[in-house]
């Protein structure tokens, strides 16, 4: 377990290793409630430091996130490509924030005359001039992911932001690869809107 966890890439999150099940009610098999912190002192003697993203996480550290520069990683993954875009102190790596973009392979070829170009939802005016908008008034979160996207500096593609698609609005997107990008903030975690995300998710992929 020790050289397991050794072995993980920053780009993974270890989220519960072990269930916190006290001893005392714990019937049959093993007796052992305290895994993470053996494994963690096993991991100590070998010389082995975890480097997974809940691992390097800010929390309660005083890292100066003014200090943060930018560390991109490129991976194959399922039958796509993803890049993990970190802001971390480069003394020792503590996370500040982190962003997963994934750029599926690409479809087969559709037969011939049926074209190759998505076909773009209508979009009613008062979507394409709250689109407008929302342009004006970006968070932000927005700008600074704008700013890495804008002028094709991410793969030589072309983002949108604030993109109509029928009735809803992307916060960017990509018409080569029909790729969305969502940032969604705490309002997001409302029962609500997380109802109506869903059903916006849905549209999108399709």
């Amino acid at each position: 377990m020790a050289r397991m966890q050794g072995m993980l890439p920053e780009y993974i999150r270890l989220n519960r290793m072990y269930r916190d099940i006290p001893a005392s009610e714990i019937l049959e098999g093993s007796k052992l409630a305290n895994l993470r912190q053996v494994t963690d002192e096993k991991m100590r003697q070998l010389r082995l430091i975890r480097k997974d993203i809940s691992a390097r996480e800010i929390r309660l550290k005083e890292n100066d996130p003014t200090k943060a520069i930018l560390d991109v990683q490129e991976y194959e993954a399922s039958g796509g490509k993803e890049y993990f875009l970190q802001f971390i102190d480069p003394e020792d790596r503590t996370l500040f924030s982190l962003l997963r973009l994934r750029v599926p392979s690409p479809p087969a070829p559709l037969p011939e005359g049926e074209g190759n170009r998505l076909e773009k939802p209508f979009s009613p005016k008062y979507i394409i001039d709250l689109a407008r908008e929302l342009r004006k008034t970006e968070t932000s979160a927005e700008k600074l992911l704008w700013e890495m996207l804008r002028d094709r500096k991410l793969l030589g593609l072309k983002f949108r932001r604030q993109h109509p698609i029928g009735r809803y609005i992307a916060d960017f997107f990509c018409h080569e690869i029909g790729l969305v990008i969502e940032l969604d903030g705490a309002i997001h975690e409302n029962m609500d809107q997380k109802e109506y995300d869903a059903i916006r998710d849905e549209f999108m992929k399709n």
